[in-house]
């Protein structure tokens, strides 16, 4: 009996993420996903070869490949990460209530489970495939800025993208269960004010946000000399061992996870055509 649990466990969500990701190689997701990956390229392309020569040579290297990766960051793990998973991790639980397909789910035995990871993984998986060929699009683009540091800074983008995509994705997977008519307002929302402003305040609150966790490792994993220190040490911190960070962010997504879990096999949702 155990192992039969076991199994429903683990081909549930596989079969579902199979089905999901053969349905979601449509012509409108893989523009959407060309798009989110190489808008960030040529932006990013465009600036660094618009910036003069002598800006770069007044700037220390350290400083000029810090600068850099921080702008990667928010283009790719902070912007590109949460606009994919706000259209395909959001709407997890309001897209089979719309298409009347949640009542298939409600009958089988862990069916409510099985599409809720099975969506998630997707979702997450779209997003890390767009933000890592993004991060590899740039490296010919950022070498002549970032030199030695260049293969660092990829491989900490690519390594955050993936945090990011997971962390973010379970949030959004559980603002899904708990809103579903407004599910993409809401998950904006929180992006913009907990994740934006509220990571940013000089406070203990502050901390508990996914985006203050993936600053720190940043910085802590790019392991760059920088002139100044002091005035950005409220953006981050230092003081904790990347594990710490690694850890916390692992336990987010547990939890939030585990609640959306709860809250899709415990709610009755109507499924009706007039929802």
């Amino acid at each position: 009996m155990l192992e039969v649990r076991q199994r429903k466990w683990l081909w549930g969500p596989w079969g579902v993420m199979r089905f999901e990701a053969l349905r979601s190689m449509t012509f409108w997701r893989v523009m959407v996903w060309f798009s989110l990956t190489f808008f960030p390229v040529i932006l990013l392309s465009v600036a660094i070869s618009r910036l003069p020569g002598r800006v770069e040579e007044n700037v220390p290297p350290g400083d000029l490949a810090f600068g850099v990766a921080s702008l990667i960051f928010i283009l790719l793990p902070q912007v590109v990460t949460v606009l994919s998973l706000l259209l395909w991790a959001t709407p997890v639980v309001h897209s089979e209530l719309e298409g009347q397909t949640w009542v298939y789910a409600v009958v089988r035995p862990g069916g409510r489970r099985s599409v809720l990871l099975g969506k998630y993984v997707v979702a997450v998986l779209w997003t890390i495939s767009a933000t890592c060929v993004a991060a590899t699009c740039l490296v010919p683009a950022i070498y002549r800025m970032t030199g030695e540091y260049t293969m660092r800074i990829w491989a900490v983008t690519c390594m955050l993208n993936v945090l990011a995509a997971l962390t973010y994705g379970a949030a959004f997977v559980l603002i899904g269960t708990l809103i579903q008519r407004r599910a993409m307002v809401a998950g904006f929302l929180f992006a913009l004010i907990v994740e934006a402003l509220l990571s940013l305040v000089p406070a203990i609150i502050s901390q508990f946000t996914v985006s203050f966790r993936l600053r720190s490792l940043l910085i802590q994993y790019l392991d760059i000399t920088l002139t100044e220190t002091e005035s950005i040490k409220t953006f981050f911190n230092l003081e904790h061992p990347p594990i710490v960070h690694l850890l916390g962010l692992l336990a987010y997504v547990g939890i939030t996870l585990g609640i959306a879990l709860w809250r899709v096999q415990s709610s009755q949702f109507s499924w009706q055509s007039e929802l």
